[in-house]
């Protein structure tokens, strides 16, 4: 990156030359993240299209004498095809293009019903603890994908036999979420890049672990869009506490 040479005097120019600097330094590392983003939406759009024009071309030399395959191939086909379209359409909740009229909802029932959701998909043991009455002004859509995002990264992210705890409260100023899992943790370092698109902690294991990579960068766009703040915490003995905060 090029910048000014920034002379000592006179004083205005060289106040203006620093100025200057900083706003091309600003520039630069947005033009940076956007490249970045790019390049990673478009490896995650790579990768699943790349496996249907291969079961595509799998149907098209071997499906007239292997017509077992075809059904498998369409399976994965569609299966991948779903991954596109949930990637899709998180890029552009995450870009702010979906936007609804906010209406008062009660959360709880929300938390219940994503809970419901993601029982039957993975094998922790979900509690909750919500306060019945919490009604809050947000669109339901927001809601539920701060709920789902949370749920199912602590659901990806820790063992099948433990356990996930969500609780729901309010004190005078605000809206407390919280979601605790049993899993190995996040590191202190790491706490704010996990909020990054497509950032995982632990690459190795990238591949074993489903989903588009952006659901917590999600859940951080939604909660400044209200204002609101999160933090991540260890939890006891084991696992990671994540905790929304919305103000009233």
């Amino acid at each position: 990156m090029q910048t000014l040479t920034v002379p000592k005097q006179p004083l205005e120019v060289h106040k203006v030359a620093q100025s200057f600097n900083q706003l091309l330094g600003r520039q630069y590392q947005v033009m940076q993240r956007e490249k970045e983003f790019i390049a990673n939406a478009s490896h995650e759009l790579k990768t699943p299209l790349a496996g249907i024009l291969g079961h595509v071309n799998l149907i098209r030399r071997h499906g007239d004498k292997h017509p077992e395959l075809i059904a498998k191939s369409l399976r994965y086909i569609d299966q991948e095809a779903q991954r596109m379209s949930q990637l899709i359409n998180e890029l552009l909740i995450l870009e702010g293009h979906q936007t609804k009229k906010l209406t008062e909802i009660n959360l709880s029932q929300v938390v219940l019903a994503e809970v419901k959701s993601l029982q039957g998909a993975y094998h922790q043991k979900i509690i909750t603890d919500l306060d019945p009455e919490l009604s809050y002004r947000i669109t339901t859509g927001d809601f539920q994908s701060l709920v789902h995002n949370l749920l199912e990264n602590a659901a990806k992210y820790s063992p099948p036999d433990s356990t996930i705890n969500v609780q729901l409260t309010a004190d005078d100023h605000q809206i407390i979420l919280s979601v605790a899992d049993q899993g190995q943790g996040i590191a202190r370092e790491n706490r704010e890049k996990v909020f990054e698109r497509f950032y995982r902690e632990d690459e190795s294991h990238s591949n074993k672990v489903a989903g588009s990579g952006i659901g917590l960068a999600i859940v951080k766009m939604i909660i400044e869009k209200y204002h609101g703040k999160i933090t991540i915490c260890d939890n006891e003995p084991s696992g990671t506490i994540f905790t929304v905060y919305l103000p009233k």
